[in-house]
C-alpha cells in the first residue's frame, strides 16, 4: 500500500492501517513527569570498631498524559468512498495523572574486632522500614467540539472517569556475624526476619536464615612451604547456603475480596442499574515465597594470579509459588482462588577462567572466558491430570514445547488422501500444506485429550530456555592505546517464531485482517513450481499450518559483539601545560556484531516481531580529568 494516492492525499483501506497517516493526522499523546529524591544520612563513632548509621530516603515521582484522538477521513482507492478512520471515530480527549510516594529508613549498627593478629570478627544489626503509596486518576471525554484546541471543556460526547488508590509497606529485622582466622578459615551467618502487609497479619512475618564457609587452603603454612606449589597462588573452597523470601507478586491487597462496581445485563425504566459484583474466592493462608538455594565453589590463581579460575555448583529451590488452588465444580460460579501450591527446583553451573599479564615491552593484555548453564523443573503444582492446557505439570522441565512431528508438505490431493485424517486439527487441507505425522497410528492427526499420558501425535519438539550461556571479554593495552571487547551469546535455544513477520502473511481474526510487508525471506513458499519450499502455501487462513511443528523450530543460539571500546590516552607532557591530569579519546560501539540462525527480522535477545530494535551506537568523545 502507497503512503500517497497520486492526488497527494494520504491512502488507507480501512481496516488497514497507514502508519504515516495515523502518525500525521491520528492526534498526539504528551506525557510529562517529575521525579523529587531526597535523603539524609548520620553516621556516629562512639566506640572504636563501631560505626551506628541512620539514613532516611523520601522519594516523589508524579507523571501526566493528556492523549488526543482526532477524526480524519481516509482517501480509498475508489474515487467517493471515502471514510472516516475508524480507531479515532468519534474523536477523544483523555488526561492521565499519577503520583506514587516512597519512605525508607534504615538504621544498623556494626561492629568489627581483631585480636592477636589472627581472629578478625564483624557483627551487625539493624532494622529496615518502607512505605509505598500510589493513586492515578482518568478523565476521557469523546466528540471534541474543536480538534485544533482539544480540551474535556471543549467535547460534547460521553464522560469516563476512572481512579485508584493503593499502598503497601515492609519492614524487617537483619543480623549478620563474620568470622576469619588470619584469612584462612571464614565462616559469615546472616538472618532477616522481614515482614509485608500484602499478607495477613497472621502471614506476615517470616525468618530467612543464611550462612557460608570458606577455606584458603593456599594459605596453610605447610602449602606455603611446598615449593612444588609456589605456580599456585591461590587454592579456596567454599559452600553457602541461603533463604530469601519475595512478595513482589502478590497484590497489595490479594488476602481481601474485593467488590467491584459494573452495570446489569437488563434494562429498567430505560437504563440499566447499577450493581455490586460478587468477590472472587480468596484463600485466607497466602504468605511469602521462599527461594533456598545451595552453592559449592572453588576459587582458584596460578603464576602470581596471572591465571584465574573460578566454578560454582548451585541448586535453587523455589518454594509456596502462587498458583491456582484445587480445582472447584464449574457451578460455582467463581474463578479457583491463587495459593502457595507450587515449587520448582533449578540446578545449574558457573565457570569463568582468566588471564592477565604485561610484557617486557610494556603491552597489557587480557582476557575471560565465562560459561554458565541451568535446569528447572517443576516439582510440585496442582495439575492431577497433567493436562498441557496448563502452563505446569508436575515432572515438566521448564520451557517445554509441544508440537507435532512433520514430513513435510503435501505435494498432490492423492497424498493427502492416502495421508492420516488431519481434519481434527485444521479444515480445507491442499497441496502445499503441512503434513503431520501419525505417532500413534490411529489414522487420524489430533491432540489426543491433551495431556502428558495422552497428547495424541504430539511430543516434545524443543525447549525455548536459554542453555549454555556464554560470553569472553578482551582487551589490551600499549603505549596509550587500549582496545576491549565484550561478546555474548548462548549455545543451546528452541525458537517457535508464531508471528506474522515470520509467516510472511497475516491470519484472520474475527473481521480484522492485519496487512504487514512481508521479507524476502518469507518468498520461497511452496507453488507447483517450488516443491521443496520451506513455507507452506500462502492462503490468511492457516487451517492448521502454523501450529507447533519440529518443521518451523527454530535454532536460536546466537554470539553478539555487545562493546567495542578502542582508545588513546595523550601522554602528560602534552597535556601538563593546559593543567589537565589525564585525557583520553575514545571511541564505543555497541551491537556492532550479530551471529544468528534467525532470520534478520528478529533480534535473538527479543524474540518478539514488535520489539524495539536494539540500535547499533557509535560514540565518540574525550575524557579529562583536571
Amino acid at each position: 500500500m502507497p503512503v500517497y494516492h497520486p492526488d497527494g492525499n494520504f491512502s488507507g483501506q480501512g481496516r488497514v492501517v497507514n502508519p504515516v497517516a495515523v502518525q500525521k493526522l491520528a492526534g498526539t499523546s504528551q506525557s510529562r513527569s517529575n521525579n523529587t529524591l531526597l535523603s539524609a544520612g548520620l553516621q556516629l563513632k562512639p566506640l572504636e570498631g563501631l560505626l551506628v548509621n541512620l539514613d532516611y530516603t523520601y522519594s516523589q515521582n508524579s507523571s501526566n498524559q493528556e492523549q488526543t484522538g482526532l477524526s480524519f477521513f481516509e482517501y480509498r482507492a475508489v474515487p467517493g468512498t471515502e471514510q472516516l478512520f475508524p480507531y479515532t471515530n468519534p474523536s477523544s480527549i483523555s488526561l492521565y495523572n499519577a503520583d506514587s510516594y516512597q519512605n525508607a529508613v534504615n538504621l544498623f549498627a556494626e561492629y568489627t574486632k581483631s585480636f592477636n593478629d589472627a581472629h578478625n570478627i564483624k557483627a551487625l544489626i539493624g532494622y529496615n522500614q518502607e512505605y509505598n503509596k500510589n493513586s492515578n486518576m482518568i478523565a476521557a471525554r469523546l466528540n471534541l467540539i474543536n480538534q485544533e484546541k482539544p480540551s474535556i471543556d471543549g467535547a460534547s460526547g460521553e464522560k469516563n472517569t476512572y481512579g485508584s488508590k493503593t499502598h503497601y509497606s515492609i519492614n524487617g529485622l537483619f543480623m549478620r556475624f563474620s568470622y576469619d582466622y588470619k584469612g584462612r578459615y571464614l565462616a559469615e551467618f546472616n538472618g532477616r526476619y522481614d515482614g509485608s502487609s500484602r499478607y495477613p497479619k497472621d502471614k506476615r512475618y517470616k525468618f530467612f536464615p543464611s550462612g557460608s564457609i570458606g577455606w584458603r587452603i593456599s594459605e596453610e603454612p605447610l602449602w606455603k612451604k611446598t615449593p612444588a606449589l609456589n605456580w599456585w597462588t591461590n587454592l579456596k573452597v567454599r559452600v553457602s547456603y541461603g533463604s530469601l523470601g519475595n512478595q513482589a507478586l502478590v497484590g497489595n491487597f490479594g488476602y481481601l475480596q474485593e467488590y467491584y462496581e459494573t452495570e446489569t445485563d437488563y434494562i429498567i425504566g430505560g437504563t440499566r442499574p447499577k450493581a455490586i459484583m460478587a468477590p472472587e474466592l480468596i484463600s485466607g493462608s497466602i504468605t511469602w515465597e521462599t527461594v533456598n538455594q545451595s552453592n559449592w565453589g572453588i576459587d582458584a590463581g596460578f603464576l602470581d594470579n596471572r591465571l584465574t579460575a573460578a566454578v560454582d555448583i548451585y541448586r535453587r529451590d523455589t518454594k509456596d509459588m502462587l498458583w491456582d488452588g484445587e480445582l472447584l465444580p464449574a457451578v460455582l460460579g467463581s474463578s479457583i482462588p491463587k495459593e502457595n501450591g507450587a515449587s520448582l527446583k533449578t540446578t545449574g553451573f558457573e565457570f569463568s577462567i582468566g588471564w592477565m599479564d604485561q610484557l617486557k615491552n610494556g603491552l597489557s593484555y587480557w582476557g575471560r572466558f565465562y560459561l554458565g548453564d541451568s535446569k528447572t523443573k517443576i516439582t510440585k503444582v496442582n495439575n492431577p491430570t497433567k493436562t498441557l492446557r496448563s502452563q505446569f505439570y508436575q515432572g515438566m522441565e521448564y520451557g517445554e514445547i509441544w508440537g507435532f512431528e512433520s514430513k513435510g508438505l503435501f505435494q498432490s490431493q492423492e497424498e493427502i488422501e492416502k495421508s492420516a485424517d488431519q481434519s481434527r486439527i485444521g479444515q480445507a487441507w491442499g497441496p502445499g500444506d503441512v503434513k503431520y505425522e501419525d505417532l500413534n497410528g490411529d489414522g487420524f492427526i489430533d491432540y489426543g485429550k491433551m495431556t502428558v499420558d495422552d497428547s495424541g501425535d504430539m511430543k516434545k519438539i524443543g525447549n525455548s530456555l536459554a542453555r549454555y550461556n556464554y560470553g569472553f571479554n578482551l582487551g589490551f593495552e600499549y603505549k596509550g592505546f587500549d582496545l576491549s571487547m565484550q561478546w555474548q551469546g548462548i549455545m543451546k535455544r528452541d525458537v517457535f517464531l508464531n508471528s506474522d513477520t515470520f509467516w510472511g502473511i497475516n491470519e484472520v481474526s474475527g473481521d480484522r485482517v492485519n496487512i504487514i510487508n512481508p521479507h524476502t525471506f518469507t518468498l520461497d513458499y511452496w507453488t507447483p513450481e517450488n516443491p521443496n519450499a520451506y513455507y507452506p502455501r500462502p492462503k490468511f487462513l492457516s487451517s492448521g499450518n502454523r501450529l507447533p511443528s519440529d518443521r518451523y523450530i527454530k535454532n536460536g543460539a546466537y554470539l553478539k559483539l555487545k562493546t567495542l571500546d578502542l582508545g588513546y590516552t595523550l601522554p602528560y607532557e602534552w597535556i601538563r601545560p593546559m593543567y589537565i591530569q589525564n585525557a583520553r579519546i575514545f571511541l564505543s560501539i555497541e551491537n556492532l556484531l550479530t551471529f544468528s540462525h534467525l532470520p534478520k527480522a528478529f533480534d535473538p535477545e527479543d524474540l518478539s516481531a514488535s520489539a524495539y530494535p536494539r540500535p547499533r551506537k557509535f560514540s565518540l568523545g574525550v575524557n579529562l580529568t583536571f
